[in-house]
Parts: C-alpha cells; structure tokens; sequence
C-alpha cells in the first residue's frame, strides 16, 4: 500500500521583489462561438458531449491567461471526464431518484457518496493539475488516496449517521401519506430537526477542522515542474478570516428574514377585521414578497462572499519553492459588482449573454491573483531541468468537477 504523505509545515523563505499579474485575453464575442456548438451539441447527444464541451471550455480559458509574455495550456482527455459524469449520473440517481424506488437504493447512493469522494477528488486533482501547463512545463498533484481518506473517516463519520438516518426517517415521512398518523409524522419530523440542529452544532466544530486540513493536504501536495506549491494556513487562521465571517454572516441573514417575515405577519393580520379570509391570505402573501426577494438578493450577495472569502484567503497563503510567494489583490465590492451585472444580463437575455458573463468574471478574478517571481525564464529553465532529472509520474485518466479554491 503507498504510504500515506505527510503534510509539509515548513514554512519556505520568502523573497522580495516585484509580483506578476497575469492577463486574461477571453472575449466574450469569441467564447460565445465555442458555447453555442457546446449547448446545442450537448443537448442533441443527450448530455455526452459535455465533457468534450468542457474541455473545449478550458482549453479556450487557459489559452487565454497570460503570465509574462507565455500563456496556459489544458491537454486533458475528454473521455476522462466522460467517465466522472457517468459516475456522478449513476451516484445521483441511487441517491435521488432510490428514495421512491427503495430504501436500500438510496442508502447504496450514501454510501457511493461518502466512500467515493475522497477518491474522486484525489483522481480529479491528478487529472486536472496533470493535464495543465505553463510554458510548456506541467503542474502535478502527488497527494494519495490514503492520504485523503485518513482525513475524510477522520472527521465525517457523524455526517455519514445523519445521511443514513435522513433517508429512513424520509421514507418514513412518505409512509405516513397513505397512511396518515398526526401523532407519528410529528415525531418523525421532531426527531428530524432535532438530528438537524445536533448535525449544525457538530458543524460549527468540526467543519473548519476539515477544511483547512484539506486545503493544507491539497496544496501541499501540487507541483508545478517539480517545484513544491506550500500553504501557511492555521486552524485560528482559517476560523477567523474565513469560517466565523461566513457563519455570522449566514445566521444574520437567516434570523433577519425569519424576524421580518413575523413582524410583516402581524401587522398584516392586524389590519382591517371586516377583510375575508380570502383577502387577509392574499395580504400575507404580498407581504412576504419583499423579504423573500430580499432574502435571494441577501443569498447571493452571500454566495458570492464565500467565493471570494476563499478565494483571496488561499491566494495569500501559497508559496511555490523555493521562495515565490502569491498575492491576492480581490476585492468583495468589486466582485460582487461584476456578479450583479452578469445576473441581471443573464435575466434579460434570457441565458444568452452566459458567454460575456464569464469571460467578464473569469478577467476578474485571473488579473487580480498573481506570483512574486523575478525571473520567469530563468524559472522555467531552472524547471526544465529538475524535471528531466526526476520526471513526472503518469496522470489518472478520470476527472470530477470539484471546487478547492483555484
């Protein structure tokens, strides 16, 4: 069996010097081309295109970020990621489509899940680091399988115990249509919420623990021409500009919805006595509009929070050796600026203006993170040959789509 890797805690020496911004040359225009031949093409062979969609996608995007006068290549196959969409299409459907066919189905879909996901994520690193390149020189991840799953069991047993248990007590909920019992259904949805509160309360503990050991795992274990990525992050670190900014932020927005939706409520119930019942529904109702759109707006006001939390917090802590730091220069306004706008063209042209929308994010958020290396050729050279010394190992041929940062 491989043995387990270790995460590296060394901190490296850090230089100083000036940092490299790359630019990002996507036009929306020319991305559009690529998307329109994606959709339609996935749409006619019912979703198996998608994965030579997505490697066209990328190809075009990292084609597009350039660092210091050399641009990014992706040289993946789209037939390993075909494989990780079957996969994922077999995995949600136990999962999804088993809570109407058997109770055994939809735990065989858990258990896919859960056992699966470390290694999935492990494939998909190796494949996508793997398959990318800078300056003609590939990235890598040299993490393990056994690596990932000692910190998955290490952490998310209690999950897998709600998982199994949501599904019974959903089957047992669906039982009580056809034969209904008050008494029955409100103890299975007391004991539901009850598990859900104790799984929140275990969250609040244990979910910054498994974050940021993951993130140390999966960054520590990347390469780029055979020079080690490392990352600095603590756990008080990651609490406290990552995990407890979200958390806050999250239950304030959950608690001032659910206290205006009261306040709303009773003073549309104290309105005029002589209105029908009919009439005091309807007011209700008109009432709850504004919140609950207030709420969406707050919810992705939020989504887009975390996606910047995460992001700029990982970019400034990541050094590639022997000493070339990274920098983060996003800022949450601006980000959140672009979103909006990308959102309401979305709307108004009915899905179409998806293209330039991209392009305007991805320009964003490529431009603003960036290396502190002097002397890129010198880099690349010195590269070149430590990887004629060493060499690469193979790449997995599977791809998962999974979200760590980048």
């Amino acid at each position: 069996m491989t043995e387990v890797q270790t995460v590296d805690t060394t901190t490296p020496t850090i230089q100083t010097g000036e940092f490299k911004f790359p630019t990002f040359h996507g036009k929306g225009g020319e991305f559009f081309k690529i998307w329109i031949v994606n959709v339609l093409l996935t749409m006619l062979t019912m979703g198996i295109y998608s994965a030579w969609a997505k490697v066209r996608t990328l190809k075009y995007m990292y084609g597009a970020t350039e660092l210091e006068g050399a641009r990014f290549g992706f040289h993946g196959d789209p037939v390993a990621i075909l494989k990780g969409r079957i996969l994922a299409s077999i995995i949600g459907f136990l999962y999804i489509a088993g809570s109407s066919l058997s109770v055994f189905v939809s735990l065989l879909g858990v258990a896919l899940i859960y056992f699966l996901f470390p290694f999935l994520m492990v494939k998909s690193l190796k494949f996508r680091l793997g398959n990318t390149s800078y300056r003609n020189l590939r990235f890598a991840y040299r993490g393990t399988v056994e690596g990932a799953y000692k910190i998955w069991f290490k952490y998310t047993v209690p999950f897998l115990a709600f998982m199994v248990c949501n599904v019974f007590i959903v089957r047992y909920l669906e039982g009580l249509k056809t034969n209904p019992d008050q008494t029955a259904a409100l103890i299975g949805s007391g004991v539901f919420f009850a598990m859900l509160i104790m799984v929140f309360i275990y969250s609040l503990y244990i979910l910054p623990k498994l974050y940021n050991e993951g993130i140390n795992y999966i960054y520590n274990s990347a390469y780029y021409a055979g020079n080690k990525f490392h990352i600095n992050s603590s756990l008080s670190d990651f609490k406290s500009k990552v995990f407890w900014p979200l958390t806050i932020k999250y239950i304030l927005m959950i608690v001032a919805f659910v206290v205006s939706i009261m306040v709303l409520g009773f003073l549309s119930k104290s309105g005029s006595p002589e209105a029908t019942e009919g009439a005091k529904e309807l007011a209700m109702l008109k009432v709850m509009g504004v919140p609950l759109f207030l709420f969406y707006v707050g919810l992705f006001c939020f989504a887009i929070y975390s996606a910047y939390l995460v992001k700029d917090y990982i970019w400034n802590r990541i050094t590639l050796a022997p000493n070339h730091p990274t920098k983060s220069k996003l800022n949450y306004l601006e980000y959140l600026k672009i979103s909006f706008v990308n959102v309401i063209g979305m709307i108004f042209t009915f899905g179409f203006f998806f293209p330039w929308a991209k392009m305007r994010s991805k320009k964003y958020l490529v431009e603003q993170r960036g290396i502190q290396i002097d002397d890129l050729d010198k880099f690349a050279s010195d590269a070149e040959e430590n990887i004629s010394a060493l060499g690469e190992e193979a790449v997995d041929a599977f791809d998962f789509d999974i979200e760590i940062g980048l």
